[in-house]
This record gives C-alpha cells, sequence and structure tokens, in this order.
C-alpha cells in the first residue's frame, strides 16, 4: 500500500495533497495499483506478487530505466534517504537518481549489485551524489530513477523490491558497495574453511599487484596478499593469476579488493561452510521423486503434485520376455527422474545411487545424524538410506522376474514438455534389455544388501531380496555378455548405450565378492590394468573404490598395495593439475574434461583425490578436491556458481523440466548444472558467447548440452561436498 506521510506536527497542521508537496513516501505493495506511482517500459515488466514488486528484466542496458512517480512531490531537504529491499537472481548492477520537479538529477550512483537471491537492505544518501553544478531542489523531489545493466545485455532476469521508503526519516545506514564490483576476480562465492586453502583467480591482474582482503560490510581492510604471476589458461585463453590467502583464517564475511579492477563477490570463511551445499544437494533427489506429491512442508515453494505413478506400465517389444510378452502392463513405481527429462533409466541411476550408498558407507557416524528434512525423518533409518531406497526400490521393479534380466528404462516413447510432471499422460513404458543394465544392477543391489543388512529390523527382509536380485541379474549377465542397448526406432528418450562392458563386470564382480565372499565373483576378474575418472558408462573404478574399503575382507584374493597404488595414481595426477600445473588451480586438465556434463567430471575427480586422502592423510589429496568444490561454486572461467541457490552469479535457469513449469522463479537449490563443454551445441537459438572449451556455457532453459542437470552429476556433488565436510571437522 502507498503511503503518503505528512511530518507537520509541529505546527499542528494537515494540508492537502493537492497543495503540498509530501515530506516522506513510502510503498509496500499491498494494494497491488503499480500504474500510477510504478512506471516501466517495453523492456521492463512491472507486477504486484505476493506484497512486493516484481520486475521482469527483458534486455536490460543501461539506457533503459523505470521509475517511481512521487506525486506532486517529496520535501527532502531534512532526510534525502532513500531506502528498500532488493532481491534477484540474475547478476545485475543498479544505478539510482533522484529527479526534482524542474527535472535537475542527482549524479548517477551504483547501488548494488545483485545476483545471490538473497534480500539485500539498500539506503542511499541522495546528499552525497549531487554536483553542485546543478542545484537540485531537494524540497521538490518529484520522481526516482533506476536504471539496470548487465554484463550480457541479453540477460533475461527478475528482480523484487520491496519495503521502499524515501525521507520518512530515522539514521541511513549509508550507500552500499563502495567499490564496484569485478568480474576479474573468480572465487569460491560461498567461501572457506578457516584451515582450509583459499584461493581466488585474477584475470589480467598487474604484475606484483597487491590484494586486499576487506570485512563486510565496513569494508575494513584485514589482510594483505600479493599476486601471482600470470600464466595462460588454455581451455578459456585467459591470462590469469592466483592470489593465495591461505593464511588468513579469521572467520567472518569478506570480499577481495584490487586497485584499478574493484572487488570481489561476497565470501565467508567459518567451519562446515558447505554444510548446507552438502545438505542440499543429497535433497535434491526428493525434489526427483516420482509417484509422490511433493508437500510444502518438505518442498517449500517447489510442492507440486505426484507425477507419473508408473502403476501401469506397458512392456515395450524390445522388453518383452515369455513371462511378460509385448503390451504387457507392469507395475514400476517409485524411483528418481533422471534429468531434466522424466525418464527413468537404470544404467545412470547405478552410477548415481552407488555414490550416495558410498557416501554413508564411508562416513557413517555423520550421515547416521544428517537430516534432509524429507517425510521419512525422524524414522529409524539415515534420511541418506531412505533416500536411496526410494530408488533402490523402483530399481527392484525393473528385474524380469523369471528371467533375471533388467529393463534399461523407463521412459514415454518422446521426451515430454517443460511442465510439470503431473500434466504429462503419455503412455510409459519399459524398454530393452542390455548387459549393462543387468550388471549395474548387480553391483548396486549388491551394495545395498550389505549396506541394509544393518537395518534388517527396520527393513525385514530387503538385504535378501536385494542380493538375490544381484546374484539373477549377474546369472543373466554371465549367460549374455554383449548385449548392447541401442533406442528402438519408436522410441527417442535418453539411450545410455554403451558397448563395452568389461568395466560393468569387473564392478558387480567386486560389489558381490565384498557382500557375499564367493569366490566365483573373484575368478577371471583379477584388478584391471588401468582406472580413470569415474562416469555411467565407465565405472570399474568404483569397484575399486568398494576393494580400498574392504582391504581386510578381500586381501586373501586381492592385492591390497596393489588397489591402493592404483587409486593414488590416478589421484597424483589430479592433485598435480590442481596443485601446481592449472593456472586456474583446479583439477580440470585436459580438453577431454570439458565433454557433456564436464562439471560431473570434475566432482568424480574429486571423489578420486578424497578416496586418496583417506587412505594416505596427505593434505595434498584434500587441498586438490576442495579447489574441485571451489570450481563448482565459481572458481571458474564463468563466473558461475553453478550450483542453483549457492553465490552471488549462480545458475537460475537449468533445463529442467519442474523448474520451467513450476513458475517459480528461484529453481530449487543444490542442483547441479552440466558445465562447459568442448563441443559445438546442437540447441537451435541457444548459441554460447565463446569458443572456448572452459567459457561454452549458457544460463538459459534451452541450453541442455550445457545446463540441464542429471542425477548422476548431483551424486558426486553431495559426495564431494559432504565428504569434505565430515574431513574437515576432523
Amino acid at each position: 500500500m502507498v503511503k503518503r506521510l505528512l511530518f507537520l506536527a509541529s505546527m499542528g497542521l494537515v494540508f492537502s495533497q493537492a497543495t503540498a508537496q509530501l515530506t516522506g513516501l513510502s510503498d509496500n505493495f499491498e494494494d497491488g495499483v503499480l500504474a500510477e506511482t510504478w512506471i516501466g517500459n517495453e523492456k521492463f515488466e512491472l507486477f504486484e506478487v505476493k506484497n512486493r514488486l516484481q520486475i521482469n528484466l527483458k534486455d536490460p542496458s543501461e539506457k533503459e530505466q523505470f521509475i517511481w512517480k512521487l506525486a506532486p512531490s517529496v520535501d527532502l531537504s531534512a532526510h534525502p534517504i532513500l531506502d528498500f529491499k532488493l532481491k534477484s537472481g540474475t547478476v545485475l548492477t543498479l544505478i539510482v537518481q533522484a529527479v526534482d520537479v524542474d527535472g535537475k538529477t542527482t549524479d548517477e550512483f551504483t547501488v548494488a549489485e545483485i545476483g545471490d537471491l538473497r534480500t539485500k537492505e539498500i539506503s542511499v544518501d541522495f546528499s552525497k551524489h549531487v554536483d553542485k553544478a546543478k542545484a537540485i531542489n531537494f524540497k521538490k523531489i518529484n520522481k526516482i530513477v533506476f536504471r539496470v545493466k548487465s554484463e550480457d545485455p541479453t540477460t533475461m532476469g527478475i528482480m523484487y523490491f520491496d519495503d521502499v521508503k524515501i525521507g520518512t526519516g530515522g539514521p541511513s545506514n549509508g550507500d552500499t558497495s563502495p567499490f564496484p564490483l569485478s568480474y576479474d576476480i573468480r572465487l569460491n562465492q560461498v567461501g572457506f574453511y578457516p584451515a582450509g586453502q583459499k584461493i581466488a583467480i585474477i584475470k589480467d591482474a598487474p604484475a606484483g599487484a597487491s590484494f586486499k582482503i576487506a570485512q563486510v560490510p565496513s569494508y575494513k581492510i584485514v589482510y594483505t596478499g600479493t599476486i601471482g604471476a600470470a600464466a595462460q589458461w588454455e581451455y578459456s585463453e585467459e591470462n590469469v593469476s592466483v592470489a593465495d590467502f591461505t593464511a588468513f583464517t579469521q572467520e567472518g564475511e569478506y570480499v577481495i579488493l584490487i586497485d584499478g579492477k574493484g572487488r570481489s563477490f561476497n565470501f565467508k570463511i567459518k567451519n562446515q561452510i558447505h554444510h548446507e551445499v552438502a545438505k542440499a544437494s543429497a535433497k535434491l533427489f526428493y525434489f526427483q521423486r516420482t509417484a509422490m506429491p511433493l508437500e510444502a512442508k518438505y518442498a517449500g515453494i517447489w510442492a507440486r503434485p505426484a507425477g507419473h505413478p508408473d502403476t501401469k506400465v506397458e512392456v515395450h517389444s524390445s522388453a518383452a520376455s515369455s513371462n511378460r510378452p509385448t503390451g504387457t502392463f507392469v507395475s514400476s513405481s517409485k524411483g528418481w527422474y533422471d534429468a531434466g527429462d522424466y525418464g527413468k533409466y537404470i544404467v545412470n541411476s547405478g552410477i548415481s545411487t552407488y555414490t550416495l550408498l558410498s557416501l554413508y558407507e564411508q562416513f557413517p557416524k555423520v550421515y547416521d545424524t544428517v537430516k534432509f528434512d524429507i517425510p521419512e525423518s525422524g524414522n529409524k533409518l539415515p534420511d541418506i538410506l531412505d533416500e536411496c531406497l526410494w530408488n533402490v526400490r523402483w530399481m527392484l521393479t525393473m528385474q524380469e522376474p523369471t528371467e533375471g534380466f533388467v529393463y534399461h528404462k523407463l521412459t514415454a516413447h518422446n521426451f515430454e514438455g517443460m511442465t510439470l510432471p503431473h500434466e504429462h499422460t503419455a503412455q510409459r513404458l519399459v524398454v530393452g534389455k542390455g548387459t549393462a543394465a543387468a550388471l549395474d544392477f548387480a553391483a548396486v543391489m549388491a551394495q545395498s544388501a550389505r549396506i541394509f543388512k544393518k537395518f534388517n529390523k527396520e527393513l525385514p527382509g530387503l538385504s535378501d531380496t536385494c542380493i538375490k536380485a544381484a546374484e539373477k541379474a549377474w546369472a543373466w549377465a554371465v549367460k549374455n555378455p554383449n548385449v548392447a542397448f541401442t533406442n528402438p526406432s519408436d522410441v527417442v528418450t535418453g539411450e545410455y548405450g554403451d558397448g563395452n562392458f568389461t568395466d560393468e563386470f569387473l564392478w558387480a564382480a567386486n560389489e558381490l565378492y565384498v557382500t557375499t565372499k564367493k569366490e566365483e565373483y573373484t575368478n577371471g576378474y583379477p584388478l584391471a590394468n588401468s582406472y580413470g575418472v569415474p562416469s555411467w558408462a565407465m565405472v570399474n573404478t568404483l569397484g575399486l573404490y568398494t576393494l580400498n574399503n574392504y582391504k581386510k575382507e578381500v586381501a586373501a584374493k586381492y592385492d591390497t598395495a596393489q588397489i591402493t597404488a592404483k587409486i593414488l595414481k590416478m589421484a597424483d595426477e589430479i592433485a598435480k593439475e590442481a596443485n601446481v600445473k592449472s593456472p586456474y588451480r583446479v583439477p580440470m586438465g585436459t580438453y577431454y574434461d570439458f565433454v557433456w556434463g564436464s562439471n560431473s567430471v570434475c566432482a568424480n575427480e574429486a571423489i578420486v583425490l578424497i578416496n586418496a586422502y583417506r587412505i594416505t592423510g596427505k593434505q595434498d589429496y584434500l587441498k586438490a578436491a576442495l579447489s574441485g568444490l571451489d570450481y563448482l561454486l565459481g572458481r571458474n572461467a564463468t563466473m558461475y556458481s553453478f550450483v542453483t541457490g549457492y553465490g552471488s552469479k549462480q545458475v537460475m535457469y537449468p533445463h529442467h523440466r519442474p523448474s520451467a513449469g513450476d513458475k517459480v522463479v528461484e529453481p530449487v537449490p543444490g542442483m547441479l548444472a552440466g558445465g562447459p563443454q568442448n563441443t559445438n551445441n546442437p540447441e537451435s537459438g541457444c548459441a554460447y558467447s565463446s569458443d572456448f572449451p572452459a567459457t561454452k556455457f549458457k544460463d538459459n532453459v534451452c541450453s541442455y548440452s550445457t545446463n540441464e542437470i542429471a542425477i548422476n552429476w548431483n551424486s558426486p556433488l553431495a559426495y564431494v561436498s559432504g565428504a569434505i565436510e565430515a574431513l574437515m571437522k576432523k
């Protein structure tokens, strides 16, 4: 509601608005009437939404503006102060001016750089921004002009204003942001552990320049350091330098200041700095659940009806068996949506579920108590296992009961539209069978059997069910060792095709042996000659992790020194890249790291490092793993925090059907975008702004090649952030 306030009590007089300017004005947007007070143009759409002013920005630039009209005028001579609350999810610069009835203006002043979806309380003292020659009349101010500019003039975004006040008295807390924001200072936008490594990357830094750490909001200088020598990062073709402030350990909120450049995004130094990221990235799987409504109690503003119950799923001809011929209907409920689409895929569920289960398996004391605020919170299972169980139970329904093979996927014939899941009614199908699906299923079921055995009282019979299903799937794969899946001609959803199953056999054999101790799972399945960073198509390293976790139990059959050596060999190469070779000091060290879903490469590299640290306790491994998390949260050439909900320049428009369909501006927090990639994008009308692999990224729902989310990208983020939190507590 717009409130026009007369402060003439000293005279005991009240005048009509028609004859006197006002001495104060405020607007808290309760009445929804904007036309007479807030004026936009064709590039600024203004709405009153939930008692705040929502401004939809279309192509913002310095020349575009919107106006707060102060009719007839406001007397600011005693208190030329503008106060308001501001919030946005897009990084934008806001500039403000006051204008008097004769058109004279204060100087333009940048009041804020916004974009982290945190409400900022802004206070501007116009008397500090006046060219005396202009002789503006503060007794008769009749409008406030707001201008918005963006680093990228094509950026689309949304801003919120609330509790706007001008000339209403009370002390000003002073102007904000005394230093301009610099996009040349790249760092983890969430922050750092007091005892951890702290690095920022500076683009085009002057040789031998210094940098300063300043407290926020006072901007008191608390630390000074020297910027290192410049080097070119070939994957972005930038000249960058390292600013290392590891020695600074005082907790608080800070920025980096560099003369001639400006300030960094805000960051914090505190213990458990990544606790919320760890929880949100794991809770993301709750938001990907099928077949159940997401209640506001747990999902907040992202609540939605249940989608895809999958209780009547048709058997496609590619999945037919004598027991379940083509056209048969089966029930295959629960599970997680795989990515930004509404499919459920066994192969990708394999590595995703394994990674979350291994987080519990390696850090049980931590995850016995971590709560995600999901419907099962408070029962006798750890929340992370409750979440995994939702997908494990679905995976069990994907095994054909007589022959033992595993359906490759459950989808519709085509990808569905960018709307909420309950709005889709296309017939769902179980599609295909193959060696990869059977072995990935066997590996996860064997792992599940040994983990859930601890909870036999709470889940009677589940462990036995899992191991029986695992062994049945293994037996089918042994009889059918080279069945590669390809999409049938009438199905165009994700394929997850693979033609080499050596790695799947080794992973499944390792998991089955650790769980059952049966020698048949070691005969003919020695350690591989080489291992690499895991992905859904290359999984033998997952088995290596498991053997390492159970060295005593497998020592009779495996050379445990070789298990250690193979993990450390991978970790040494990654750590050298992150700690020494990379100008960005990140693990991403080859052109081929920047594949589709490159952020999962970075996260899985960090998992290799964490496993090496658990073996040796060497800080170089943990330091390099932290650098991987730093990369994902902002220390990269795009300047984005790739994790929704975290960071000042965070991903806001992921290729994710629930996010596109729910009409909520903020995406679900904790989602990891796919990241920059080294090939030309296939999306029509969604071109990148760069030709370099480390910067081929677009924060737009259209960019499924860089900005989609997927469970096999989120699971390593959950592992890395959660494991680092656990390790940094020690």
